[in-house]
Protein backbone atom coordinates (compact mmCIF):
# COMPACT_ATOMS: atom_id res chain seq x y z
CA UNK A 1 0.00 0.00 0.00
CA UNK A 2 1.52 3.58 -0.73
CA UNK A 3 0.28 6.52 1.14
CA UNK A 4 0.52 10.09 0.36
CA UNK A 5 0.71 12.42 3.05
CA UNK A 6 0.20 16.04 2.66
CA UNK A 7 1.30 18.74 5.76
CA UNK A 8 0.14 21.68 5.92
CA UNK A 9 3.27 23.17 3.81
CA UNK A 10 1.62 21.34 0.87
CA UNK A 11 4.63 19.27 1.19
CA UNK A 12 3.79 15.68 -0.30
CA UNK A 13 5.45 12.56 0.31
CA UNK A 14 4.78 9.08 0.00
CA UNK A 15 5.29 6.14 2.10
CA UNK A 16 5.24 2.22 1.91
CA UNK A 17 3.22 -0.01 4.25
CA UNK A 18 3.84 -4.01 4.11
CA UNK A 19 0.12 -5.67 4.15
CA UNK A 20 -0.55 -7.03 7.84
CA UNK A 21 0.21 -10.84 8.15
CA UNK A 22 -0.56 -12.61 11.08
CA UNK A 23 2.00 -14.37 12.57
CA UNK A 24 1.90 -17.75 14.38
CA UNK A 25 2.12 -17.44 18.14
CA UNK A 26 5.05 -18.28 19.61
CA UNK A 27 4.91 -21.71 22.08
CA UNK A 28 5.67 -19.31 25.14
CA UNK A 29 2.10 -18.02 23.94
CA UNK A 30 0.85 -21.02 23.51
CA UNK A 31 1.63 -22.48 26.74
CA UNK A 32 0.79 -19.50 28.66
CA UNK A 33 -2.86 -19.96 27.04
CA UNK A 34 -2.98 -23.28 28.33
CA UNK A 35 -1.98 -22.83 31.60
CA UNK A 36 -4.40 -19.85 32.16
CA UNK A 37 -7.25 -22.40 31.14
CA UNK A 38 -5.60 -25.25 33.30
CA UNK A 39 -5.70 -22.43 36.38
CA UNK A 40 -9.56 -21.46 35.57
CA UNK A 41 -10.81 -25.28 35.80
CA UNK A 42 -8.87 -25.79 38.93
CA UNK A 43 -9.87 -22.57 40.35
CA UNK A 44 -13.34 -23.43 39.57
CA UNK A 45 -13.32 -26.57 41.30
CA UNK A 46 -11.32 -25.75 44.17
CA UNK A 47 -14.07 -22.61 44.47
CA UNK A 48 -17.11 -24.60 43.76
CA UNK A 49 -16.08 -28.27 43.87
CA UNK A 50 -16.86 -31.11 41.51
CA UNK A 51 -21.07 -31.53 40.58
CA UNK A 52 -22.60 -34.35 41.80
CA UNK A 53 -23.27 -35.37 39.09
CA UNK A 54 -20.08 -35.53 37.61
CA UNK A 55 -18.44 -37.08 40.57
CA UNK A 56 -21.23 -40.05 40.77
CA UNK A 57 -20.05 -40.68 36.89
CA UNK A 58 -16.36 -41.18 37.76
CA UNK A 59 -17.13 -43.07 40.50
CA UNK A 60 -19.22 -45.59 38.39
CA UNK A 61 -16.58 -45.54 35.48
CA UNK A 62 -14.05 -46.36 38.39
CA UNK A 63 -15.72 -49.54 40.02
CA UNK A 64 -16.81 -50.49 36.21
CA UNK A 65 -13.12 -50.49 35.25
CA UNK A 66 -12.28 -51.84 38.86
CA UNK A 67 -14.51 -55.01 37.85
CA UNK A 68 -13.11 -55.29 34.53
CA UNK A 69 -9.51 -55.49 35.90
CA UNK A 70 -10.09 -57.99 39.18
CA UNK A 71 -12.23 -60.29 36.33
CA UNK A 72 -9.16 -60.20 34.42
CA UNK A 73 -7.21 -60.49 37.34
CA UNK A 74 -9.12 -64.09 38.09
CA UNK A 75 -9.11 -65.54 34.41
CA UNK A 76 -5.38 -64.78 34.63
CA UNK A 77 -5.30 -66.62 37.84
CA UNK A 78 -7.47 -69.58 37.04
CA UNK A 79 -5.34 -70.18 33.34
CA UNK A 80 -1.92 -69.92 35.11
CA UNK A 81 -3.60 -72.83 37.60
CA UNK A 82 -4.83 -74.55 34.97
CA UNK A 83 -0.94 -74.47 33.58
CA UNK A 84 0.60 -75.85 36.36
CA UNK A 85 -1.96 -78.43 37.46
CA UNK A 86 -1.74 -79.73 33.62
CA UNK A 87 2.22 -79.23 33.42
Amino acid sequence: MVYIHISSSNDAYFTYAEPYQPKMPSATAVFTVIAGIVALIAGYVYFFGIPPEAKRQMEEKALETMGENKASYMMKGISSQAIRSTG
